[in-house]
């Protein structure tokens, strides 16, 4: 059932930008080794269908058509205009991304929350990755290569290169030596 989807939506799209998400998607889950395996993944589907809603008509009534055979309830909002290549939702239950753009590489965990205020929505740089019951909101800019930690609520702008831990957040680690800066 699930190559139907596969061929329905992989083949019409030819995307290059989703063959690189199934790439990175396969070398980070073990128990898949073909392509058309990761449609199982009701966290996928919503990838594929937020990457092919910028298609033609005849692809905007294929979304609708497998989203009502294989209606996922995972609970993922994905409100982005622009996420970079790379993107991987880890158990996408619960989990709001509204942010003003994402970059390459973006890890996501579940029951999180990426939002905006009346100021703004946030930026991720590239090669983020966001633990679990993390909260990011705001208009502030995270930077590249950071790891924000289970359970962070961020409301400050991070530079490049931290692990950002707790609530309120501070930087444990910056260009990879051992700090404590409270944000």
């Amino acid at each position: 059932m699930y190559y139907l989807f596969y061929l329905l939506f992989f083949k019409t799209l030819n995307s290059k930008i989703i063959e690189f998400d199934a790439a990175n998607w396969v070398s980070k889950i073990q128990s898949v080794h073909k392509i058309q395996e990761l449609f199982r993944y009701p966290e996928f589907r919503e990838l594929v269908y937020y990457r092919a809603k910028k298609n033609s008509l005849f692809v905007k009534l294929l979304i609708l058509f497998s989203k009502t055979i294989y209606n996922s309830k995972t609970l993922l909002f994905i409100h982005t205009k622009n996420i970079g290549k790379g993107f991987f939702i880890e158990h996408g239950f619960s989990t709001i991304i509204s942010a003003e753009s994402v970059g390459m590489n973006f890890h996501i965990n579940q029951n999180c929350t990426i939002g905006w205020t009346n100021a703004g929505a946030p930026r991720i740089g590239d090669n983020v990755k966001v633990g679990c019951n993390s909260v990011i909101i705001g208009k502030i800019n995270i930077g590249s290569n950071t790891i924000i930690g289970a359970g962070a609520v961020i409301t400050k702008t991070i530079p490049n290169n931290c692990v950002v831990i707790g609530n309120p957040a501070r930087i444990i680690k910056k260009n990879g030596e051992r700090v404590n800066i409270k944000l």
